[in-house]
């Protein structure tokens, strides 16, 4: 199956000046990554490890420094064919607008909104309310309608169930399943939030560092996570990351791996290089021969 946007070799520093002195942190390094038509594709991993950056790279509100990104045909030539929901968006709609109003800044036509507030369950009696007077549930779904009347082929969600209680979270889960089958797009989640993705993500991407771990099905990273990272996001509960973990003798070497000074299975075969496992459309990078899953992993 060919994929609808590549990304080869990717890397993306972020540069800045104080005074006289400029600096340039790399944000991303030598990400590669296919995206298929109509799939859920979840990018995971902890604040600062890099997927906003991905996604606005993606949806083309940043150039990559190094790299190179693939678009098909389709989403090549339209500059609306891509969207990104970003985290919080709902707090940019004016409080003193109508939602009617907001709405009709996409010049949409009339079957296109009633079947986007259909959709997403937006009654007509809302479109009256003003955008301040509504809850927050309501204006996250007023926001994600405004971006769907634009008729995107590929919808980026930058941490979508935040601030979100739990029966929110699920009901925003099958609103975005539900979109995704009638309207046939291509859903991008970022998140942080892992446990909220199972049973719902096609893919995973785990991203630490600006790096990627692992990519591989869904299924597998809940059942049968094989690089430490991925465990360790599972296991962690509100990331409160254990200490003394880390044998000390290793601790002054360098590795290419961005997860080495925190990992409970690294070693001195680690020093040389990250290797790429690749197991049925399954990647994990990591030099480890831990990788053969045992009966205790499972």
């Amino acid at each position: 199956m060919k994929p609808c946007i590549e990304l080869n070799s990717v890397t993306y520093f972020h540069s800045h000046s104080i005074g006289f002195t400029s600096s340039r942190n790399r944000i991303l390094n030598n990400v590669s990554l296919n995206i298929y038509k109509e799939e859920i594709l979840c990018i995971v991993g902890e604040s600062g490890s890099g997927k906003t950056t991905i996604a606005k790279i993606i949806s083309g509100l940043l150039k990559e420094s190094t790299g190179t990104v693939k678009y098909s045909n389709d989403l090549a030539s339209s500059k609306k064919a891509i969207q990104i929901l970003f985290q919080n968006s709902e707090e940019l709609l004016n409080p003193h607008r109508k939602v009617a109003d907001v709405l009709n800044d996409v010049k949409a036509n009339g079957k296109a909104l009633e079947r986007i507030l259909s959709d997403l369950n937006i009654s007509d009696s809302l479109l009256e309310n003003s955008c301040g007077s509504i809850s927050g549930g309501e204006r996250q779904r007023i926001a994600l309608a405004r971006i769907m009347l634009t008729q995107p082929q590929v919808l980026i969600l930058d941490e979508p169930f935040s601030a979100q209680d739990i029966d929110s979270k699920e009901n925003f889960k099958s609103l975005l399943t539900y979109l995704r089958k009638n309207q046939k797009i291509t859903l991008i989640i970022v998140t942080h939030d892992v446990s909220f993705i199972e049973n719902f993500a096609d893919r995973i991407v785990v991203l630490f560092g600006g790096e990627i771990m692992e990519i591989l099905h869904a299924k597998d990273f809940f059942d049968f996570p094989k690089h430490p990272y991925s465990k360790f996001l599972l296991s962690s509960t509100m990331y409160k990351f254990p200490i003394g973990f880390i044998s000390s003798q290793l601790e002054d070497k360098k590795s290419s791996c961005p997860y080495y000074s925190r990992c409970n299975k690294r070693d001195e075969k680690c020093i040389d290089g990250i290797m790429i496992h690749n197991e049925e459309n399954s990647y994990v990078f990591c030099n480890n021969p831990y990788i053969e899953i045992s009966t205790e992993d499972k």
